[in-house]
């Protein structure tokens, strides 16, 4: 189903639940998701609430063409704010292959992004040059692997021999877990975390410099993020999700602080 379709699809629906898209797409916009995709991704061409807030963000959100198209969770709750349903219906995606999951980040500072797999595999194919490495790792990421991890024994179940583990390692396909076990990843995984992380520090560092703190979203909209090429929107939609912005509604739309600690 096209991007285009899925909209019309969403938008022509009625009695559907109504889900507020953040204004970090620079306009006022609301989405109308029928309350029946939530049930199943197989009841016909209507994506699921998790599912739709997914491509859209996607659409809305992607960054620089350098990086990976990902989004991660958090940035989910922005839009679809049941939790436990985002959870359970990401786990169905996962399950039929439409979504790839990766735990990226240092213990303690985690983040789930997530992939449609179509850009997975173009990613990979186009990253490793060895093809039949290429082959190799993403039948046993999207096939063998049962979870965000693939242990050692299922890698040789796939055919992957150690010395492609290590080149693997290298490509950034794969990230060591424990003795036995890799944490899925991609390509360019250490670029966007690099400028993710950068961008998150500025941007507090750019809200708490604000006249009293906090500043309305539109106005940061117009400003950029120097130490980072993702765009501003994404760190927006980022640190909303994660908790470390809040938003106040004023008349003058949403006014941005940074979130008191606990």
């Amino acid at each position: 189903m096209s991007t285009s379709k899925r909209r019309r699809v969403l938008a022509e629906s009625g009695g559907g639940l109504l889900v507020s898209v953040p204004d970090v797409f620079g306009s006022k916009r609301k989405s109308t998701i029928p309350q029946d995709a939530a049930a199943s991704e197989e009841d016909g061409d209507i994506p699921s609430d998790t599912h739709a807030a997914l491509l859209s963000l996607l659409d809305e959100l992607h960054p620089a063409i350098e990086f990976p198209r990902v989004i991660f969770k958090h940035q989910l709750y922005t839009v679809v704010g049941d939790r436990t349903l985002i959870d359970q219906q990401l786990e169905t995606l996962r399950k039929t292959g439409a979504v790839q999951l990766f735990k990226l980040g240092s213990v303690g500072d985690e983040d789930t992004a997530l992939m449609l797999t179509p850009d997975f595999r173009l990613l990979v194919s186009t990253a490793v040059a060895d093809r039949d490495l290429a082959t190799a790792y993403l039948n046993a990421a999207t096939n063998v692997a049962r979870s965000l991890s693939i242990s050692t024994a299922e890698l040789s179940e796939a055919n992957v021999s150690e010395a492609a583990v290590l080149a693997l390692v290298k490509q950034g396909c794969l990230a060591m877990r424990d003795a036995t076990s890799y944490w899925l990843s991609f390509p360019k995984t250490g670029l966007l975390l690099k400028h993710l992380r950068a961008g998150r520090e500025h941007l507090a560092r750019m809200i708490r410099n604000s006249k009293f703190k906090e500043v309305l979203q539109r106005d940061l909209l117009k400003r950029k993020l120097k130490v980072t090429k993702l765009p501003i929107r994404y760190h927006i939609s980022d640190a909303l999700g994660r908790g470390s912005l809040e938003a106040v509604m004023t008349t003058s739309g949403p006014l941005l602080r940074l979130a008191a600690r606990p």
